[in-house]
């Protein structure tokens, strides 16, 4: 939780005005709004023994600006810095400010079901930022994005032996590893570019929050895409989850192979992704969220997807024969 001292401090090193910012959610409730003076702000908290970490993300976004991808613009702030350090007493936080991007999510739902051009355009937006990134390299003295199984706080993220979910761990990291990490296949990913990371306005993206950036297969983003798109139906939902997951997928490939068409693009491996990201998923949330403090429904959600991966139920069943209702 990020208190109020700490909140107005960040917003008067980037100029803005403290008593206009309202919370925008993050995972951590960590972003925040100011809408005063136009145009309205972003501001990123994160916690201080992270600095480097954001000046690569900076860096990828500056880069990714200068190849004329539509990405949220950086702030300096007063004292002509990207970043600034808040010291909050026990706990400091940097911070970083972004212009507010016109648009909004997309609503998925929505554009499914009137036939829009969104599952292409965002195919080929994914497909431009890996073609674009594979000219990136971190700035001298910043280490390099770390590969997907060499993650800050993996052990953490492991469940105890005496877990079952412990050995499907395991079997989804093995099966991951196994995989040749060919240039063509393998780079530099978003890792979480699901439809609250960019907003949609007339028929444009605009990408923000790049945080999550690692070295994955490039096949793994379009996963977290439809991963987290299923959502708009329940789980229990199976057959419009199966036809938006094989709608959403077909316009994905088709746009992306217009920007990037080194890698493969296999169906198959694709239900691999989504089944590991959802394993992922579980175990992140399990660790970062307060069960005391969840909500029916949030717990419910969490036992849902551990049965689910016990079971071995596929995220996606692409043979299914239901069509969209």
């Amino acid at each position: 939780m990020i208190d109020k001292p700490t909140l107005f401090a960040a917003a008067e090193r980037f100029g803005l005005d403290p008593e206009s910012l309202k919370p925008l959610g993050g995972f951590h409730q960590n972003v925040f709004l100011a809408s005063r003076p136009e145009p309205a702000r972003v501001l990123k908290f994160s916690p201080a023994e992270l600095p480097s970490s954001q000046k690569r993300e900076l860096s990828w976004i500056q880069h990714l600006r200068a190849r004329g991808l539509s990405v949220a613009r950086p702030v300096r702030s007063l004292n002509g810095e990207w970043i600034e350090t808040i010291d909050a007493g026990e706990t400091s936080f940097t911070v970083v400010s972004m212009e507010k991007v016109a648009g909004s999510p997309p609503d998925i739902r929505q554009e499914w079901e009137c036939g829009s051009d969104l599952f292409t355009q965002w195919g080929a937006f994914l497909g431009a930022i890996h073609r674009e990134t594979r000219r990136f390299r971190p700035p001298t003295g910043l280490s390099d994005f770390p590969h997907f199984d060499e993650q800050r706080g993996w052990s953490t993220l492991t469940p105890d032996r005496e877990d079952p979910l412990y050995f499907r761990w395991k079997e989804a990291l093995k099966t991951l590893q196994a995989w040749p990490r060919s240039a063509s296949e393998y780079g530099l990913v978003h890792g979480d570019f699901h439809s609250r990371n960019f907003h949609w306005h007339d028929g444009k993206i605009t990408a923000f929050d790049f945080g999550d950036g690692e070295r994955h297969w490039y096949l793994y983003d379009l996963a977290v895409t439809v991963y987290h798109a299923l959502d708009v139906f329940p789980r229990e939902d199976r057959d419009r989850r199966n036809a938006l997951a094989r709608d959403l997928w077909e316009g994905l490939r088709t746009g992306y192979t217009t920007e990037h068409p080194g890698p493969v693009l296999s169906e198959e491996r694709l239900c691999i992704l989504l089944d590991y990201r959802r394993i992922f998923s579980h175990l992140y949330l399990r660790i970062h969220l307060d069960r005391q403090r969840l909500t029916p429904k949030q717990i419910r959600f969490l036992d849902q997807q551990r049965q689910e991966i016990l079971a071995g139920t596929p995220v996606w069943e692409p043979h299914s024969p239901i069509e969209k209702k």
